[in-house]
């Protein structure tokens, strides 16, 4: 399935739609989804293990993943092989969404870099009346080091939020959301918030 995501024959070219800072934006098309894919490359300065302790700081998403108000752990299998769930924020009228993520971490030992893939499991919760679930999700990060204590973070992300959405809403979940979670993300690391902490078994 994931393979498929990356290699399809039916995906367009990647689009350079916004560029800031640090971070550029890229979204797609493919004829598997009527959403866009996106993906965003940004440059970090911090040591990599304290990236990955906030990307796996569940509890803490509501604080800085976009519109995201309830996260908590489900299943922990190991440190870093664990189902969790969150919960997103529509706007009214629109229903809220939740989801839970199936989350793994690998890392290369020669190259330090760092894989993380996060996959919908829908069927791992019972559904809420007044929630629409996320089925469709895929997220992989991809953290590689740079010189000069600078980290490459690279973004993926194909989803569908589920039933029928405004186009300005599909744009908020697809391109504004992971853009603005990304730019929370590099401002939380540079507050010094995680310095020192250390994510379990990651060479810096």
């Amino acid at each position: 399935g994931i393979v498929f995501i990356f290699t399809s024959p039916t995906s367009g070219e990647w689009e350079l739609v916004d560029e800031k800072d640090n971070i550029k934006v890229y979204t797609r098309k493919t004829d598997e989804s009527k959403y866009e894919q996106i993906k965003i490359i940004a440059k970090i300065k911090s040591p990599i293990s304290e990236i990955v302790k906030a990307l796996e700081d569940v509890d803490y998403h509501q604080e800085w993943v976009y519109e995201t108000n309830e996260t908590r752990f489900l299943n922990k299998r190991s440190y870093n092989d664990f189902d969790y769930y969150a919960k997103m924020n529509m706007p009214f009228p629109i229903k809220d969404r939740d989801i839970v993520i199936n989350y793994n971490r690998s890392q290369e030992p020669e190259s330090k870099v760092v894989n993380i893939i996060s996959k919908a499991a829908p069927t791992l919760l019972d559904k809420q009346k007044k929630l629409i679930r996320i089925e469709t999700f895929l997220s992989t990060y991809t953290l590689k080091p740079l010189p000069n204590g600078w980290v490459k973070v690279e973004y993926f992300m194909a989803a569908d939020p589920g039933g029928k959405l405004p186009a300005w809403v599909v744009n908020l979940f697809t391109t504004k959301g992971p853009v603005a979670t990304m730019e929370s993300l590099i401002t939380l690391i540079d507050s010094g918030y995680y310095r020192g902490k250390k994510a379990q078994d990651i060479i810096d």
